[in-house]
């Protein structure tokens, strides 16, 4: 690179260097050694089509020549030359770091002083309503710089200070002069390509907003239309004769308020399936909300800023290495789900942001088919009419509909069940209208079967199927158990049974395993009074019963073998006495709220294929 003009120092009126030398780093030390702040233009080129930074004035007359803005012709200097003037000031814009922005705005703009400016601002801001400078001023600074109308908030005061290096104290939370100065600035830079741009939906960008914030911004709006309100009730009474409460109405901070909790974005029903759902909802933080995100700008670039790559661009990687890692995954295991074969690549924008696509091999083969199981829970009352029965015998219902219940009108396990099906039948009794006289021969002759009654069975809802694989029958205490029940019942003490004998045989075998390491190699005393020695054949031989009556030579073998005695019969005991408890309490009945005779639960296990929507990672 070479220079194209000679540059001469304003003081010295010296060539410094010369047109034509190459640009090399030692002509750019000298360069930074001279002090000289102020250089000549060797030519008149050099300053045309700059634009004037200050007005150009006839110091003898103080007549303005050429207004700042303007850009510089051949008939300028011409003028400057005659005039004698030896300085002008111009705007240096080379159009790569710099660009004339604000000179061309300040041309376009039709206002000469700040007061016309405001009157215009006033107009925009107000249509149709007169405006006085004072006024105008007012309401432009209750914008930006009233803290009761703009509030920057310590957290935003932080983020602009540390942004564009200011030194504002984290007190003032409302924009100062500097603040729009640098914040201008920052936007030329951005159109001349320098400095990065904020996205305004990253999380990164946001802070949390508590509700009580919020609530301060509602109150803040319902105390201004009341102090409005208040004002126009002054001007129409007399002051003397008015109290206080006479003017305040607080209904319409009470509206507001109502307003914010009643029909706020962030307004919901709490979630009160149990203490724990209740914590977790209040706790929540959600993007959305005023100010927050929108559903149709939220991406994953924004909100995701917990997920990073901790591979970049360029890096070599070899097979078996991890790409991917989180808090589930240990050393790029994975506890749950299924180890198949990934592939991180665009397909067609299929999968963009977070969507998976699988292979068709996945879904036939039931890799990622899941099975759910759905409760459903029926309720047995005594009404004021009678109490309601669950029964097979439902009016108005097919054979048909009623093959896969039992007798006692509850499903059979293992049946299968499709939308509509009935799950358990149950008769409600209904108001009894006047009895016509065929109606009255009806129940002389089959009594309560001609009774009013209206079917309010248990049906499978809507777009639910599977198979029933439990079902519970809860009885009130001192109400007759129906015979499904009675089978339950049995089936569950003969479980109980089951698992008693089971843990038996485990305990059994765990203790007299202690007893027999403690007696290999031991003397003991046989039928002749005399002693030998314990061996395998001989522990083989032995019955676990016969343990206990050997007689030891060693002491502290045989106090040892005696705990383990006392410890065995001991848990032998507490495994009766738990069992009887068991036995006792499924046959006492259950404790049902009051008015309820009976609940019936039906556990229906129902097997779905994964398809689009569903959550895979």
């Amino acid at each position: 690179m070479k220079i194209e003009k000679d540059i001469v120092d304003a003081n010295t009126k010296e060539i410094i260097f010369k047109k034509g030398i190459r640009v090399t780093p030692r002509i750019l030390k000298d360069f930074e050694k001279n002090n000289t702040d102020r250089y000549y233009i060797t030519t008149e080129d050099d300053i045309k089509r700059k634009f004037l930074a200050k007005d150009i004035v006839n110091l003898t007359t103080g007549e303005v020549l050429y207004e700042s803005t303007q850009e510089v012709t051949q008939e300028i200097i011409d003028s400057v030359k005659a005039l004698n003037i030896n300085e002008i000031v111009i705007i240096d814009v080379n159009n790569v770091d710099s660009g004339s922005f604000i000179r061309d705005t300040i041309v376009l703009d039709k206002n000469k002083d700040e007061e016309q400016a405001l009157a215009d601002i006033y107009k925009v801001l107000r249509p149709g309503e007169p405006s006085t400078p004072e006024v105008a001023k007012q309401l432009f600074e209750s914008m930006f710089f009233d803290n009761e109308k703009y509030d920057l908030s310590a957290v935003g005061r932080m983020k602009i200070n540390k942004k564009h290096d200011l030194d504002v104290p984290h007190t003032t939370t409302a924009l100062t002069k500097d603040d729009i100065i640098v914040i201008i600035k920052h936007l030329l830079n951005l159109k001349c390509g320098i400095g990065t741009v904020d996205d305004i939906d990253s999380l990164a960008n946001r802070r949390v907003r508590s509700v009580g914030e919020l609530v301060e911004n509602q109150f803040r709006m319902g105390l201004v239309r009341m102090q409005k309100s208040i004002v126009d009730r002054m001007s129409s009474v007399e002051i003397d004769n008015v109290m206080p409460h006479d003017l305040v109405n607080s209904k319409t901070l009470m509206s507001y308020l109502r307003e914010f909790f009643g029909i706020s974005q962030l307004s919901q029903f709490m979630d009160q399936t149990n203490p724990l759902a209740e914590i977790t909802h209040k706790r929540r933080l959600s993007a959305l909300g005023p100010g927050g995100l929108t559903r149709e700008r939220a991406g994953f670039e924004g909100t995701c800023i917990n997920q990073r790559p901790i591979v970049k661009v360029g890096q070599y990687v070899e097979a078996g290495d991890i790409l991917a890692d989180g808090a589930s995954t240990d050393m790029g295991e994975l506890a749950l789900g299924k180890n198949i074969l990934v592939a991180f690549m665009p397909w067609n924008g299929y999968n963009f942001e977070d969507s998976i696509l699988l292979s068709e091999r996945l879904v036939k083969d039931d890799i990622y088919t899941s099975v759910h199981i759905n409760e459903y829970e029926i309720v047995a009352r005594d009404t004021r009419l009678g109490p309601e029965e669950i029964t097979r015998d439902i009016p108005n219902v097919n054979e048909e509909n009623l093959t896969h219940l039992d007798e006692t009108g509850i499903v059979n396990i293992g049946a299968q069940v499709k939308p509509g099906d009935i799950l358990v039948g149950k008769v409600t009794p209904k108001t009894e209208s006047p009895l016509t006289p065929e109606e009255k021969l009806l129940r002389a002759i089959f009594g309560e079967k001609a009774a009013d009654v209206r079917n309010s069975s248990l049906r499978v809802p809507p777009g639910e199927k599977g198979v029933i694989v439990d079902v519970k029958i809860f009885t009130k205490r001192g109400v007759q158990k129906d015979e499904r029940a009675i089978s339950i019942e049995r089936n569950e003490i003969e479980k109980f049974s089951k698992d008693m004998e089971d843990e038996k045989r485990i305990i059994e075998d765990y203790v007299f395993n202690k007893v027999k390491v403690i007696l290999f190699g031991k003397k003991v005393k046989d039928k002749s009074n005399k002693s030998i020695t314990i061996d395998q054949n001989f522990l083989d031989d032995l019955d676990n019963k016969q343990v206990w009556s050997l007689e030891l030579d060693d002491k502290k073998s045989k106090e040892d073998i005696q705990k383990l005695e006392e410890f065995y019969d001991n848990y032998l005991k507490k495994l009766e006495k738990d069992y009887k408890h068991k036995v006792e309490k499924l046959q006492s009945g259950d404790d049902l709220p009051q008015g309820v005779l009976k609940i019936i639960k039906i556990y229906v296990a129902n097997k779905l294929k994964i398809q689009p929507g569903d959550k895979m990672a």
